[in-house]
């Protein structure tokens, strides 16, 4: 599906309240609406995934930090932290962090093991930033 983003402003940083997004059908749906359905999606899959794999965790142990890209506008970060809120997230437990300033971190952070795993010959290390209507950041790791 390829998505056009209708704002006052070209591109994402021109992300707002009163964005739409367009499908190739030219069928229009609120920005808000779909970023916060897909927000509210991942936070329901992560709980469930948690609370199967962690003995006594509760959804109010998590603080959730979401990445935005660093380009973004202060107003577009606001969208994205009203969408999470929309979505069922506590407004007290929600983190924003720079896409880039995250995969740094992660990457210096990384648990011994898979340091030494990563420094054997061969090894390959990958930092991926993959822009879509969520704006996922993700790390890939392979050998």
């Amino acid at each position: 599906m390829s998505e056009t983003m209708t704002t006052s402003k070209p591109g994402w940083n021109g992300l707002n309240r009163s964005a739409s997004v367009e499908d190739i059908q030219g069928k229009k749906m609120p920005a808000m609406t779909i970023f916060s359905m897909s927000l509210r999606y991942l936070r329901d899959h992560l709980v469930e995934a948690l609370t199967r794999q962690v003995d006594g965790i509760k959804e109010t142990d998590i603080l959730y930090v979401l990445t935005v890209p660093a380009i973004w506008s202060d107003a577009a970060k606001q969208f994205m932290r009203e969408a999470a809120i929309q979505a069922g997230f506590d407004a007290d437990r929600i983190m924003l962090a720079l896409e880039p300033e995250a995969a740094s971190i992660w990457c210096q952070h990384i648990n011994t093991s898979i340091k030494s795993d990563l420094s054997k010959t061969g090894s390959q290390r990958m930092v991926v930033e993959q822009q879509t209507s969520l704006s996922m950041s993700g790390i890939v790791m392979a050998r």
